[in-house]
């Protein structure tokens, strides 16, 4: 109860002092915050070229040119380089997604098994996988392909049992 009082007392003595003067109150404006606009540069893995939802996969590997050249030029492990590929593979079958109800179950659990393989390997763990679908996912149309295939496949999932994610992890990079 004293600690209450002298609390209350100290306020009002410092908002007295805050108000003394002559009666005017007077603050700084901070300074205008002008941040500089970066200029996109066009590269040969830049997906500002192609925003459709399969991209642009030169080499026909299953991944996007521009998520593929992050995963090559990243300092990954070769696990988390695996686990990588595999995700950006399945995402990129997602995007692409069209197929039956039992398909779209398969390669949701894919997704999340991979995800979680990703997660659990990375330095950054589930910061790198988060990473990896921010990547993945850039654009208004993959963003809507994406969306539309979890809504599917939300609904068609069971849960994933932690020894599956062991197995699924191990058969990627045994």
């Amino acid at each position: 109860m004293m600690r209450k009082v002298f609390l209350h007392v100290l306020a009002v003595a410092m908002l007295a002092a805050c108000s003394e003067g002559n009666g005017t109150e007077t603050t700084a404006a901070p300074p205008p915050v002008t941040t500089p606009t970066p200029t996109p540069t066009p590269t040969p893995y830049d997906s500002s070229l192609d925003t459709s939802p399969e991209g642009k996969d030169d080499d026909q590997n299953g991944i996007r040119d521009d998520v593929d050249a992050f995963i090559e030029e990243a300092n990954l492990s070769s696990e988390e380089q695996s686990y990588s590929f595999d995700l950006a593979k399945i995402y990129q079958k997602i995007l692409t997604f069209d197929g039956s109800e039992s398909e779209a179950v398969q390669l949701s659990r894919e997704a999340f098994l991979s995800y979680k393989c990703l997660s659990q390997e990375s330095n950054l763990g589930k910061s790198s996988a988060d990473y990896l679908t921010a990547l993945s996912v850039n654009t208004e149309a993959r963003v809507i392909a994406y969306d539309d295939f979890e809504l599917l496949a939300a609904t068609l999932i069971d849960p994933i049992k932690s020894d599956e994610i062991v197995s699924y992890c191990q058969s990627i990079f045994p």
